[in-house]
């Protein structure tokens, strides 16, 4: 047989084995296989309570002929730990195909002599990730705190930043009280100049009125002293002439007014008469109208 026919008939022959649930059993112990398994179950293990993966099949001699009864084995793919009490799987890895084992022979002593610990490529694959995942989060950790570091730079700067506006806002408001306390007293102070000015105007407009009063008085008086006798009456008259002619303009339909002033301007002509002609700069009242004429 060549060997191509032999690779064809080994790759039928496992081929075969999976279809019928049946693997190769390796030890990690110098790799060798020890035999085909045939059966695959867990068994009830009284002393732990639980439950026990036990196989059995065909032993393999690698070349060493076997005796009829050393053909068949028995055997567990858990290990009770002597340190924890428990089952641990000692299978490092299985495919429809294969299992490697860590067990040495197919006793079932729990001896670490009976073992060739290797590392568990499932738990080295998950180990590995579990690397992966830590060093992405120290990653993550480190991006965080240079974040964490530059918030805080902001919050500080927010923070002199806001004490700043705090303290402006805090003289503004001093100021704005201050300008407002100065601002009444101005208000105050302005009413009280307001009240004393129309104080003053009054007081001047009063002066001003009672010196054209004295003034007026003064200039009369002055007129009456150098008058002659004449003139006096002459000026009494007329004085008297005015105070009924105003109370004519007042109550024009009055008739006793009107007679009366009628009868004052009348003297009045007859006192001219009877004195000189002088220059006195007595004004003559005028007369009245009589009764029936048109006021125009």
């Amino acid at each position: 047989m060549n060997k191509e026919a032999l690779v064809y008939q080994a790759e039928t022959v496992l081929r075969q084995l999976a279809e019928n649930n049946f693997k190769l059993l390796f030890s990690t112990h110098n790799f060798q296989l020890m035999g085909i398994v045939t059966w695959d179950r867990k068994e009830l293990d009284e002393p732990s309570g639980v439950k026990r993966r036990m196989i059995k099949g065909l032993r393999i001699g690698n070349g060493v002929p076997l005796a009829p009864e050393e053909m068949l084995f028995e055997t567990s793919l858990h290990r009770k730990n002597p340190m924890s009490g428990q089952l641990d799987d000692i299978v490092v890895h299985e495919d429809d195909k294969i299992i490697l084992m860590e067990r040495k022979s197919f006793e079932l002593s729990d001896d670490e002599d009976n073992f060739q610990f290797m590392v568990n490529m499932n738990w080295l694959n998950k180990t590995q990730q579990l690397l992966d995942e830590i060093e992405a989060n120290y990653r993550r950790i480190n991006r965080l705190n240079e974040e964490k570091d530059e918030t805080m730079l902001d919050v500080e700067h927010f923070k002199r930043e806001a004490q700043a506006a705090r303290e402006k806002q805090k003289t503004q408001t001093e100021m704005l009280n201050r300008l407002t306390r100065n601002n009444a007293v101005l208000q105050e102070r302005i009413g009280n100049l307001e009240a004393a000015y129309y104080q003053s105007r009054a007081r001047n407009l009063k002066y001003e009125a009672m010196m054209d009063e004295t003034i007026a008085n003064a200039t009369e008086e002055g007129t009456v002293i150098a008058m002659t006798s004449d003139d006096r009456i002459l000026h009494a008259a007329q004085k008297k002439g005015e105070l009924y002619q105003a109370m004519h303009e007042i109550e024009p339909e009055s008739l006793g007014i009107t007679d009366t002033l009628q009868i004052i301007m009348e003297e009045i002509e007859e006192i001219k008469q009877t004195i000189k002609p002088q220059a006195t700069g007595i004004k003559t009242p005028e007369k009245p109208k009589q009764t029936g004429e048109t006021t125009s």
